[in-house]
Order: structure tokens, then sequence, then C-alpha cells
């Protein structure tokens, strides 16, 4: 049976385009119905730092009286990059050895701020009637739980605190987690971006659209003046193009996983 006699027949075509729509279909909602990754950033910033030096002198860091080894600035950052809006989302904050002071929560853009947990405030009630407990200030130190009624897509909520590690030489430790169906919490590193995208990502993609593009051109016989005004322009944009394909990649796979 040759190919034409495969195309005249009317049942193999339906049968062949009902299978090339079920295949679709079940892909489509194995994408639908994944797990969507809320990300953060973490940023620590040293604010000071208690030191005793026979030079320079003495150099204390406190906090409401209170002497401290050392003081950071934490911003964790959770943004909404899906396709997907989000209601009642519980976040937890939470930490090791470090100590969480004072904060500050937005909902970047808006005049909202994400509001303690009922489970939380039963544990620690904020504002306090009484001093805390040994286990109700061991709660407070070093975890959070707040519920943001809404977090649509493109928006983000910044966590914002006053950090200290009483113990050891490391820096401090924070991060994020969100036990919800259909949406958990990951970690994302602070790195060199080129337009949002990181630029170990987008180099590489923008160097294969500059060879591909240098192709082309070679193929289509233009003007060696214009042939190398091209590839020079393409050349020099290459980390921005690398990151515009990125990006529109990105926008393509949201738009199937909606």
């Amino acid at each position: 049976m040759d190919i034409s006699s495969i195309l005249d027949n009317k049942l193999i075509i339906a049968l062949g385009s009902g299978m090339v729509g079920a295949l679709a279909a079940r892909i489509l909602s194995l994408m639908k119905g994944r797990v969507q990754e809320l990300q953060y950033t973490v940023k620590h910033e040293s604010v000071a730092i208690s030191a005793d030096d026979a030079i320079f002198g003495s150099v204390k860091a406190s906090w409401q009286g209170n002497e401290l080894k050392n003081l950071y600035n934490t911003k964790l950052v959770l943004f909404n990059d899906t396709a997907r809006d989000f209601k009642d989302v519980v976040v937890k904050i939470y930490s090791g050895d470090t100590v969480l002071l004072s904060e500050r929560c937005v909902i970047d853009g808006t005049t909202y701020i994400p509001e303690y947990t009922e489970e939380y405030k039963k544990k620690v009630p904020i504002p306090p009637t009484e001093p805390f407990s040994e286990e109700q200030l061991k709660i407070y130190r070093h975890g959070r739980e707040y519920k943001i009624i809404a977090l649509n897509r493109e928006q983000s909520a910044t966590f914002t605190y006053l950090t200290t590690v009483p113990v050891g030489n490391g820096g401090p430790g924070v991060w994020a987690d969100i036990q919800q169906e259909g949406v958990r919490a990951v970690h994302k590193e602070i790195v060199p971006e080129v337009h949002g995208v990181p630029l170990k990502r987008a180099l590489p993609v923008g160097l294969v659209a500059c060879f591909v593009i240098l192709g082309l051109v070679s193929g289509l016989n233009f003007p060696i003046w214009l042939a190398a005004g091209i590839t020079l322009l393409v050349g020099l944009m290459a980390q921005s193009l690398g990151a515009w394909l990125c990006k529109v990649a990105a926008a393509i796979k949201r738009f199937f996983s909606h």
C-alpha cells in the first residue's frame, strides 16, 4: 500500500486523526495537572557585627537594647511567574539557627499585607496579651506562617526581616515552604540576569541563535557589507537575543500548562 492510497482512505485518516487528537489531549491534561512552582529568592545584607579590636576599638550591634553578635537584613521574595492565579496561599517562613526579629511584609504593588494564619495566632498570640513562654518564643523566633488571600500571575510578595545568628560563624539561613494542593515553593538562587533571564541560560541560547542566523545570511547571498553588518549586530545582541528567546519559550510553556 503506497502513500497515495493511504491518504485516499478516509477511515485510516479518521483513525489517525483520532489517535493524534487523543494523544494531544492526554499531553495537555498531564501538563495542566502538574504541580505549579512558586519560586522565591533570599538575600542577606550585613547590617552590623559586634567585635573588639585592639586598634579600631569596640563595636557593638544591638536590637531593642539587647547586644547581638551580628545583625542582618534578610529579604525573601516569593513571586508567581506561572500562568495561574492562586487564592489563599499559606506560606511558612522558617529558619535553622537564625533568629527572626522584626519584620515587614507586603504584597508588592498593592496596599495589602500577608496576614498570620489563624493556626499560627493560636500558637503565638499577636499582639501578645502576656509575655511569651519559652515554647512560643522559640516558634516566633524561628518561623512565621502567613496567608496570602490572592497571588496573581506576575505578582510577588516580599518578606523582610532583621535577623541574627547567635551561634557559629556562618551567615543566616531563611527558607519558605508551601504545603498546598497543586503548588509548592522552590528556592531560586540569585544569579546575574539579562532581561530577567539567568545569564548562564540566555548566553548559550543566544550563541546558538547567532550561528543559525549566520548560516541563513551565508545562504542568502547578501552583499558582504550587509552580511557583515547583520552578523556583527546579532553578535553584539547575543545575550539579549537569547534572553528573549527564553522568554518566548517560557510563555509558550505557560500557555500549554494553563
